[in-house]
């Protein structure tokens, strides 16, 4: 599920699931149509859909090609945006005594449609996924859209249960054109979330790192992302369950549970929670990283024996990477700042940094606001 966390890879797949919601649904009872109202074969209805299902043959290459110029997001909203206009032009124009005639203009509308669709939105998809995700990306997608037709057939069929039936061509049309209107309903919606894709390019995949660079990020995310963005769920994208030790606060069980269970009391023990990354190092598989802390205790925390107001201290902590995941932390005892102007001047000294850090000049920030 991480990589739903990409606005984008979300947007492509839910309107991918959204489009075969609305057009496989729609196509399932315009083949009945065929047979049930107009009275043509199986055989004979399924040579009648060739406007749409040719239409990918001829087409798919010149929307390759038109992906390439103007880029795949606005390709594939113009394919959303036929198959909407060729599903509401079906909606107003099929009743109890229509021909196949016209059926044609639309479905050939359709099929373009689709065929602008099917090669750009698989570009889209992929272009948000690592090298490593590929095919994990791929058989999300492939996945959600046989979810789609299975959930659009589900619709549809309901629809025209619920408002027609198979008694007459006039009892058939009356459960098929609100079904059609539904389906082009859904399609656009799919238009709109294919608008709302971000321009730009897609982010530059961290196995393109070298590999220290790749684990400071890893490390890096436990500060961003779980301490700045109260992201709790992000630790178990970051830690290994199975390796990584407890964490150092009192109490604390062992394991992911423990991480979990520590930053939780941290930050209902203390309020104006902020730090500050003094320095960072990677060194093969691990990272040091010396981080002074600073808050105000809560008035639960104060009523307990040996509470002095504000804390400030410097830490010195250890994390070992494997396999792009924290497997194992170390902490050596906080360092107590009496003056948190000077932190850097000596105080730490013993931790093993010699006073050395880099961030004479860099404030603390609150831990809400996702700053270093």
């Amino acid at each position: 599920l991480r990589i739903f966390r990409d606005r984008s890879f979300s947007l492509v797949n839910s309107a991918s699931l959204l489009m075969f919601v609305g057009l496989y649904g729609s196509l399932f009872l315009l083949t009945q149509l065929l047979q049930m109202v107009m009275g043509y074969s199986p055989l004979e209805a399924g040579l009648r859909t060739l406007p749409l299902s040719a239409m990918p043959i001829a087409v798919a290459p010149l929307a390759g090609a038109l992906s390439d110029r103007i880029g795949s997001r606005p390709v594939v909203a113009i394919g959303m945006a036929c198959q909407t206009t060729g599903l509401v032009w079906l909606a107003a124009a099929i009743g109890p005594d229509s021909g196949y005639g016209v059926l044609v203009t639309p479905l050939v509308l359709i099929g373009v449609g689709m065929a602008l669709f099917f090669s750009p939105v698989a570009s889209l998809v992929m272009s948000r996924a690592a090298p490593a995700e590929e095919g994990i990306a791929s058989g999300v997608n492939n996945a959600l859209r046989q979810l789609g037709g299975v959930l659009g057939v589900a619709l549809m069929g309901a629809v025209f249960a619920a408002l027609g039936g198979y008694g007459s061509p006039r009892d058939f049309t009356d459960g098929l054109v609100p079904a059609l209107w539904i389906g082009a309903a859904v399609l656009a919606v799919a238009c709109a979330l294919t608008l709302a894709i971000p321009r730009g390019p897609a982010p530059v995949a961290a196995p393109a790192a070298g590999p220290d660079e790749a684990n400071r990020r890893v490390v890096r995310r436990l500060f961003d992302e779980v301490l700045d963005g109260q992201d709790l769920s992000a630790i178990e994208e970051i830690y290994h369950p199975d390796a990584v030790d407890h964490a150092p606060f009192p109490g604390a069980p062992a394991g992911l549970e423990g991480v979990r269970h520590s930053i939780t009391e941290v930050r209902g023990a203390y309020v104006d929670l902020a730090y500050r990354i003094e320095a960072i190092e990677s060194r093969g598989e691990t990272v040091h990283v010396t981080v002074h802390f600073q808050g105000r205790p809560t008035r639960r925390l104060l009523s307990q024996p040996g509470t002095k107001g504000a804390v400030h201290t410097v830490q010195d902590l250890t994390f070992r990477i494997a396999g792009g995941l924290i497997a194992e932390r170390w902490a050596d005892r906080p360092v107590p700042c009496p003056d948190p102007l000077n932190c850097h001047n000596g105080q730490n000294g013993q931790n093993g940094h010699n006073g050395q850090n880099t961030a004479r000049d860099l404030p603390l920030h609150p831990a809400a606001h996702g700053k270093e």
